[in-house]
């Protein structure tokens, strides 16, 4: 059970909301449906409403640890990634053997910057078939990084990984995301290798 309040639903038509939540559950090959509940517990009015956002489905290592069953709160808020890297519906492209840098903002619920490095997690990628991203925009990445690949803390906030990319990722895609300490993870940002 979280918590339920007039501050969670700050800037919104209603009086009161839980905090923003995040589920997972290991899911197995083939059809799925997704219920959602919710109930009125102050009336008998029909006068509640429940807002999905960035639903989204993906793959951890160990599903044992990463994919815990069950609803929590969103811990983080993730705002990136920032240019050269482009998102909401774009293909990067870039050349395969070369350092991208990644750069994002990581505030917690609160707003307040992150700055455990522990918190942070490390940047993953995995491989998606090119074929489900035709059709999207594709965009160059215009800028390479140089030097080291750990992670920086440019400014309030924000940090930056220099993802070096094998020159094997040529002629293949691969979709980037963060994973924070907590397990969480960023939308990705996805990405169309040449050689």
């Amino acid at each position: 059970m979280t918590s339920f309040d007039a501050a969670n639903a700050a800037g919104t038509t209603y009086d009161g909301a839980t905090p923003l939540l995040t589920a997972a559950t290991p899911v197995t090959p083939g059809a799925h449906t997704l219920y959602l509940s919710i109930f009125d517990r102050g009336d008998a009015i029909p006068d509640s409403a429940v807002m999905v956002d960035n639903l989204r489905f993906g793959k951890v290592a160990d599903p044992a640890t990463g994919c815990v069953p069950g609803a929590r709160v969103v811990e983080y808020d993730f705002e990136g990634f920032f240019s050269p890297v482009e998102m909401d519906g774009m293909t990067n492209k870039a050349k395969a053997g070369q350092t991208v840098p990644l750069k994002w903002r990581l505030t917690d619920a609160a707003g307040v910057p992150v700055s455990d490095p522990a918190e942070i997690g490390s940047v993953r990628s995995y491989g998606v078939p090119c074929s489900t991203l035709a059709g999207d925009p594709v965009d160059a990445v215009e800028e390479y990084a140089t030097g080291g690949s750990g992670l920086q803390y440019p400014d309030d906030g924000t940090r930056q990984i220099n993802w070096q990319t094998p020159a094997s990722y040529a002629n293949t895609c691969r979709a980037a995301f963060v994973e924070y300490g907590s397990g969480e993870v960023s939308p990705p940002a996805f990405f169309s290798f040449k050689k």
